[in-house]
């Protein structure tokens, strides 16, 4: 536990780093290509497909490219290419058995994924800091809430062959803790700028693709016959182990902005 709360403290201190230096050109492109690269590299490994040397090599190139180069219509592609994401994530849930290695094919479209959703932290920083803040905010109080309360009340295994630590009391603990502080902190911070209904639409909606995020790389590690995607992070794992969740929040808050709506002025 010393080691996961000293990670997460090192984390934290990064992320702010970077969120004050965000304005400057290519910082976010840069944070977002070295999520891409290293969460496709992590997921190669792990995922036990039979892929070449060169195919590693192209993939994280791809990776990079994807998400420093700029790319037009964002909001528009993911409209189409991120319900389609949650689908296939979702019928691996469904196919799930331990032990399946991925085809190819699928780990090659879930390191597109990977590159498309972590695009998502530059885009998010376009339409505004609050809102990648905020994103940021729901996936690591969702998370940690969801830990501490199914470690303390969890009775109810949430997703028991994918994730068997996981409980609903945790869930809805993280779900309640996450939509309570970013309220708290959009009323302090944000006054009169908030719109307070469309902001709880979010968060509701945000916190639950938040734990699909994780519940879905839990999919895929769980078919890997793996705990964790690797060690870079002690006590929490890997680089996906741990940004799972704000893969998927990031892409959802540009699309909630762009079709719904401000809510933070």
């Amino acid at each position: 536990m010393k080691e996961r709360i000293t990670t997460a403290l090192i984390l934290g201190i990064g992320a702010l780093i970077i969120l004050l230096l965000s304005g400057l050109p290519l910082v976010m492109e840069l944070t977002a290509a070295a999520l891409a690269v290293m969460g496709v590299f992590e997921l190669l490994r792990t995922a036990g497909a039979e892929v070449s040397r060169a195919g590693v090599y192209i993939s994280l190139g791809a990776a990079a490219l994807i998400t420093l180069l700029p790319m037009r219509y964002y909001s528009r592609r993911m409209l189409f290419l991120y319900p389609a994401a949650l689908a296939l994530f979702l019928v691996l849930m469904a196919a799930f058995r331990r032990g399946r290695k991925l085809p190819a094919a699928v780990v090659t479209v879930i390191g597109v994924v990977i590159a498309l959703f972590a695009r998502g932290a530059v885009e998010l920083r376009g339409v505004g800091l609050r809102y990648l803040i905020a994103a940021l905010a729901v996936c690591v109080l969702t998370d940690s809430a969801a830990f501490f309360v199914g470690r303390r009340l969890g009775r109810h295994k949430l997703a028991p062959r994918i994730s068997p630590h996981k409980t609903v009391e945790g869930a809805l603990g993280g779900i309640l803790c996450a939509v309570t502080l970013v309220v708290l902190g959009a009323w302090i911070f944000c006054r009169g700028n908030v719109d307070y209904p469309q902001l709880l639409i979010w968060m509701l909606s945000a916190s639950v693709i938040a734990q699909f995020g994780d519940l879905s790389f839990s999919t895929v590690k769980r078919m890997a016959g793996v705990k964790d995607f690797g060690t870079l992070l002690p006590g929490h794992g890997g680089i996906l182990d741990r940004f799972d969740s704000c893969l998927f929040v990031l892409p959802y808050t540009v699309l909630f902005v762009t079709f719904c709506g401000r809510f933070l002025g």
